[in-house]
């Protein structure tokens, strides 16, 4: 891997990792110490691409999938606003919606 690859593939992973800590900030304890962690480990990895990029571009890879790991509760609902994975709003409740449904007539139940 040239190091020119190396620290493009850093780069994105650093964006991803940042917008993924602060689109879930909501759902974070702590979002600045997150930050602060993911800004010590792009050092890092800057570093270890200076010495060796063959290492440090597919490392930034594997950092990136473990942080996703470390944290997927906290990043659930972060790319999608719905689906089945996505939190649900705080002080909204469900309107219009029984256990009779059909997926023919999604709004009325039947009697």
């Amino acid at each position: 891997m040239s190091p020119q690859t190396a620290r493009a593939l850093l780069l994105a992973v650093a964006a991803l990792l940042l917008a993924g800590i602060w689109g879930a900030r909501g759902r974070l304890e702590d979002p600045y110490r997150k930050t602060w962690a993911a800004g010590v480990v792009i050092l890092g990895l800057s570093l270890l691409i200076d010495i060796a990029p063959e290492v440090g571009g597919p490392a930034s890879i594997l950092v990136a999938m473990g942080f996703y790991w470390a944290n997927r509760n906290d990043f659930k609902g972060v790319s999608s606003g719905s689906g089945s994975g996505a939190a649900p709003l705080k002080g909204v409740t469900s309107v219009g919606s029984s256990s009779a449904e059909t997926a023919a007539s999604p709004g009325r139940s039947r009697q």
